[in-house]
């Protein structure tokens, strides 16, 4: 399976995480569907070979859905980082590198009035990909990652917070040895249920 596959699978994983934990059940008490948008850092001393920078550009969503009286609920977070360096290497060719992580864990959300802190970990599924136009590699790996953050509640389900993670795992791309994961800074839009009086 090559990179580019694997974000479609992403992709598809993504939006069956968020209908599933959307879907009403009796089981569940609720949930909160919040996107990400930020940037994930890395290692340059190990991405400096392949001529990008540290900061890649990073998107996708944190997922968290439970019973109600569960004392940590289940977190289901998909993330993707790119970075694209222009006119990389001796024939000035485009260079892409990639990272998608599926994030399962559980996550602890506390309620003060509007203001939700939390925090989370569990087990990182992390590809990282590199593409130019003479050759691609892909590799995957499994780590922890950690997290936390806070949002606030507007109204009765609008979302509006900000988040900090930590991933880590080893791959090998090229014949380099690389870690995948990183530093992960980011705001999050998005919404909660069952509804808020």
């Amino acid at each position: 399976m090559n990179h580019r596959q694997l974000g479609r699978f992403c992709g598809v994983l993504a939006l069956a995480v968020l209908a599933a934990a959307s879907a009403s059940s009796p089981a569940l008490a609720g949930g909160d569907a919040n996107f990400f948008l930020g940037t994930k850092q890395v290692d340059k001393d190990d991405w400096g070979v392949f001529g990008v920078d540290d900061g890649w550009t990073e998107f996708g969503a944190e997922v968290t859905w439970g019973g109600e009286k569960w004392p940590v609920w289940i977190a289901t977070d998909v993330l993707v980082a790119v970075d694209i360096e222009e006119n990389y290497g001796f024939f000035g060719n485009d260079a892409v590198v990639l990272s998608q992580e599926i994030a399962l864990g559980v996550r602890k959300i506390w309620k003060a009035g509007a203001t939700r802190p939390y925090i989370g970990g569990g087990l990182d599924i992390i590809t990282a990909a590199f593409d130019n136009d003479f050759t691609n590699d892909s590799d995957i790996a499994f780590g922890p990652w950690l997290g936390g953050g806070v949002f606030w509640r507007l109204g009765s389900r609008f979302n509006i917070g900000a988040s900090v993670r930590w991933s880590d795992a080893d791959v090998t791309i090229e014949g380099f040895d690389l870690k995948a994961g990183g530093m992960h800074y980011g705001l999050l839009l998005g919404w909660g249920w069952p509804g808020e009086k």
